[in-house]
């Protein structure tokens, strides 16, 4: 039984084969080729990759011009994504991941300019000593992720923030950094300061990325649109933000028993959705299911003291309320700012959802939600300040 020679050096060469695993060697290089090639534009080091395509052909036509073919595939390849990676402009700091903090204690150690490439930065101000009367200047950006930027609680700040709001990732963007291992879409949280603009429910949280100052929510505001919030002291400090971001951007004063810190396991900020989430007193319907409340008290509820305890439920709230509006509107608001910010407990009844509403300056405004979704012109009288 004969059996057939084995292929000869010059199969794997010149003959069949070589063309084979030449043309497989080829592709694969090609393939890494232009997936670095992307990152190295996305990352602003563009000028490499038309480098490296230009050697990778000078090379086939002088060292290796039996190799001129595959040459000029790889210098293709490197050159057409990077050529649409151009036309997007998507730029990130190649920076580590992660939530980036910055905490200057004086007015001294505020760099002009703070970035993050992949994850959230918090620019915290609040040990930050201000001069009095100063003025200062802040560009923060985060290339994929939000922007959170903490004023003190106890001083007064003259805030004008201009936001810009920076693409996402292309298509050919996100793949090459999903290969690289690294987050290719900017991370929304899953929840966004909502409300305290009205009476009444809660409007629903933008599904847009959103800029939030002092707990009012805008769209991104288009480049050079600036949002300007003044405090009522002729003496204080005015802070000049220009931010840029492709998520959510919060700007805003914070206790500091409230904690900016990064939370590993969800990379998100915790804390930054404050005053959001305040728990006020929970009204008797909360507490009991028989306390629930209804249009219209019978004399058996009577009789059990349950409009009485509604009574004494609304004589706790109010103030909780107005605090809680005064908190969202910020420190050093003004009266005229104070009234324009509303916080708002929710009452379930049987037939309707009745919202009780109280401003910053103690108005308390009723609404009713009808089942059908429909909102009546006036709410039920339920008592308040301890009358039945």
């Amino acid at each position: 039984m004969t059996t057939s020679p084995p292929p000869s050096r010059r199969f794997w060469t010149d003959g069949p084969g070589g063309v084979l695993w030449r043309s497989g060697a080829t592709a694969i290089v090609a393939l890494v080729a232009a997936e670095i090639a992307v990152l190295l534009v996305i990352f602003g080091y563009g000028i490499l990759a038309l480098a490296a395509a230009a050697l990778s052909l000078a090379a086939g036509l002088t060292v290796w011009r039996r190799g001129l073919l595959p040459c000029a595939v790889v210098a293709c390849a490197i050159s057409l994504p990077a050529a649409s990676a151009t036309r997007d402009p998507v730029r990130i700091a190649p920076r580590a991941t992660g939530v980036q903090i910055v905490q200057p204690r004086t007015a001294a150690e505020i760099r002009p300019s703070y970035r993050q490439g992949f994850g959230a930065l918090v620019v915290d101000l609040r040990r930050t000593r201000l001069p009095s009367g100063g003025h200062l200047s802040i560009s923060a950006r985060s290339d994929t992720d939000r922007v959170i930027v903490a004023l003190p609680r106890d001083r007064c700040v003259n805030v004008r923030v201009r936001r810009t709001l920076l693409p996402a990732p292309g298509d050919v963007e996100r793949r090459a950094l999903r290969l690289a291992g690294l987050p290719a879409d900017p991370r929304m949280p899953a929840y966004m300061v909502s409300g305290f603009g009205g009476p009444g429910p809660a409007p629903p949280a933008p599904a847009f990325p959103a800029t939030s100052v002092f707990s009012r929510i805008s769209g991104a505001s288009p480049d050079g649109h600036a949002v300007v919030r003044r405090s009522r002291d002729a003496r204080a400090a005015s802070l000049d933000l220009v931010v840029a971001s492709p998520a959510n951007v919060v700007v805003r004063d914070f206790p500091s028993s409230v904690g900016l810190l990064n939370e590993e396991a969800w990379q998100q900020v915790s804390g930054s959705q404050w005053p959001v989430g305040v728990e006020t007193t929970p009204n008797p319907g909360q507490r009991r299911e028989a306390w629930a409340w209804k249009p219209r008290w019978s004399a058996a509820d009577r009789r059990r003291g349950i409009p009485r305890r509604w009574a004494r439920w609304g004589a706790a709230v109010v103030p909780e309320l107005r605090a809680q509006a005064a908190r969202a509107a910020g420190y050093c608001a003004s009266r005229g700012v104070l009234a324009g910010y509303w916080a708002t407990a929710e009452i379930t009844g049987r037939s309707a959802t009745v919202y009780l509403s109280v401003n910053g300056v103690g108005r308390v405004a009723w609404t009713r939600v009808l089942s059908d979704g429909s909102v009546a012109p006036t709410a039920p009288a339920i008592p308040v300040g301890g009358a039945v």
